[in-house]
């Protein structure tokens, strides 16, 4: 004989009707719209953000780069000033090189 052994509950099992399982199904589904709903807003919070980090790392970058040449830019500028025959056949002979380069092929 074999004997099974049912636990014991304190209130009966009652079968759920097709109403009541739609109803929780309808539940269930809004409340996985609504977390859908929330996590797409801090995915795109979390992109905002992003977003503009990057924005202001690449213009501090791009402010900085633009110093630099600036900079460099004077210092061409203040040896033209000094030397300006000699700047005149450095740009020459520069040309000269770059005509013979390209010219080759």
């Amino acid at each position: 004989m074999t004997q099974t052994n049912v636990p014991a509950t304190s209130a009966p099992i009652q079968p759920q009707t097709p109403s009541s399982s739609a109803g929780k199904l309808r539940e269930q589904a809004e409340t996985i719209r609504d977390d859908v709903k929330e996590l797409g807003g801090i995915a795109r919070d979390a992109a905002k953000e992003s977003f503009s980090s990057a924005k202001s790392a690449t213009s501090d970058y791009y402010d900085e780069k633009k110093e630099q040449v600036s900079e460099y830019q004077d210092q061409v500028i203040g040896y033209v000033r000094l030397k300006p025959i000699k700047s005149v056949l450095i740009a020459a002979g520069i040309g000269a090189l770059l005509g013979i380069v390209i010219g080759r092929r």
